[in-house]
Order: structure tokens, then C-alpha cells, then sequence
């Protein structure tokens, strides 16, 4: 009955797999936060929207970091969580990864936008149009993912993982 106990042992590839998160975390967030910087306070100030939306993606990237990397460590290192904890953590991992991916297609829209449609694309407002796209991309894949994690029936397996309950038997944890 044991389904989750080689998941939250500690072997040399769970340990080797936990440090290297933790260097990410520790590492990977600072060098984002400073491509951030540098494109804001760097030597060109010319902000387009596409820098703005790449700005946005590294958002995205020290939001997960901190958001979704940290509770899997968590989890890693001392066992399962509370499942209204791992429903949260699973909806906000989900809400980042597809907020990423809208972002990389609103990238590809703007550059098309740019060459075929406007004709003078200094006279838009930029920040405008990143406040926009970043608010109802954003909003949209949580409202999204929030309403897919709590359709009946639809739990994936990292909340199995996260939550060490088993699929079908909501009030039975494995180590009570």
C-alpha cells in the first residue's frame, strides 16, 4: 500500500536531483532578476513591446522559480503536503507555465503585427499594450487553470505526489 515511499526516499539521485533545484533557485534567479535589469537600465533605452514581453517571460521565470521550484524542494526533503496546499501549488504552477507559453505566442503576434499590419509602430503605446497582454494572459490562464484542477476528476499526478493521497480515495493519506 506503500504507492508513494520510493518517491520520498532520500537515494543519491533524489538527493542529486534536490541540490540541483537548489542551485537553480539560488543561482538561476539572481541571473534573470540582472537580464531584467539590464534591459531596463542597460545601455540602450529603447524599450519595444518585444522587450518589454521578454522582460515578462523572465518574470515568469523568477515567479516559478520561487513559486514552484521552493514547495518542490519542500516536498522533496520532508514528504508530503496538505492537499488544499498542493491543489494551490499545482494552480499556480500550471497558471505560470501557460501565462510562459501565451507569452511566447503573443511574441510571435506582435513581430507579425510589426511587419505586415501597422505601419508606424513608434505611434502605439507600449506599455499600454504589455499591461494589457501580461494582465488578461495572466488572469485568463489562472481562471483557466484554477477551473481545470477543480473539475471532478481531473487531478493529475504531481498532486498524487505532492499530496501522497491515493487516486479515488480523497481522505486517505498513506502516512497518517
Amino acid at each position: 500500500m506503500q504507492i508513494f515511499q520510493e518517491f520520498y526516499t532520500l537515494n543519491v539521485v533524489h538527493v542529486f536531483g534536490l541540490a540541483v533545484s537548489l542551485i537553480n533557485v539560488f543561482t538561476v534567479t539572481p541571473l534573470i532578476f540582472a537580464i531584467i535589469w539590464f534591459e531596463r537600465f542597460g545601455t540602450s533605452h529603447n524599450r519595444t513591446l518585444i522587450n518589454q514581453f521578454v522582460t515578462s517571460l523572465c518574470w515568469s521565470g523568477i515567479a516559478y522559480n520561487i513559486l514552484c521550484l521552493i514547495p518542490e524542494i519542500i516536498i522533496g526533503f520532508f514528504g508530503p503536503l496538505h492537499e488544499n496546499f498542493c491543489s494551490f501549488h499545482i494552480i499556480v504552477k500550471n497558471a505560470i507555465l501557460a501565462h510562459f507559453v501565451v507569452l511566447l505566442t503573443g511574441i510571435s503576434v506582435v513581430k507579425y503585427i510589426y511587419i505586415f499590419i501597422t505601419k508606424n509602430p513608434s505611434g502605439q503605446n507600449d506599455d499600454f499594450i504589455c499591461f494589457f497582454v501580461n494582465l488578461s494572459c495572466g488572469f485568463n490562464s489562472l481562471l483557466y487553470q484554477f477551473v481545470l484542477h477543480f473539475m471532478p476528476g481531473n487531478n493529475s499526478h504531481p498532486f498524487y505526489f505532492c499530496s501522497a493521497l491515493l487516486p479515488g480515495k480523497k481522505l486517505t493519506t498513506i502516512y497518517n
